[in-house]
């Protein structure tokens, strides 16, 4: 590869990001706007949400949501297995 193709390649990539950068819209962190439950889920420190604390005001995650977890490492498995 000659050094004007590769001179070429970087700043046909540099000129694509720039175009991508300038086409996307800025995006913020969300702000404190909703007390809902997702907030509630947010505030919490790593595996506590899927405790079962028996109180009302700690969420709790759903039988769907702990099988979605627990496949998802096995997911990753197979995937680091075979590719």
């Amino acid at each position: 590869m000659s050094s004007k193709r590769l001179l070429l390649a970087v700043v046909l990539c540099i000129a694509l990001c720039v175009c991508v950068g300038l086409a996307v819209q800025p995006a913020f962190a969300q702000d404190d706007l909703k007390v809902g439950a997702d907030k509630k889920i947010g505030t919490q420190q790593g595996l506590d949400v899927l405790k079962n604390s028996g109180s009302k005001d700690k969420p709790t995650a759903s039988k769907v949501q702990m099988a979605v977890g627990i496949g998802s490492i096995f997911v990753t498995v197979a995937i680091v297995k075979w590719l």
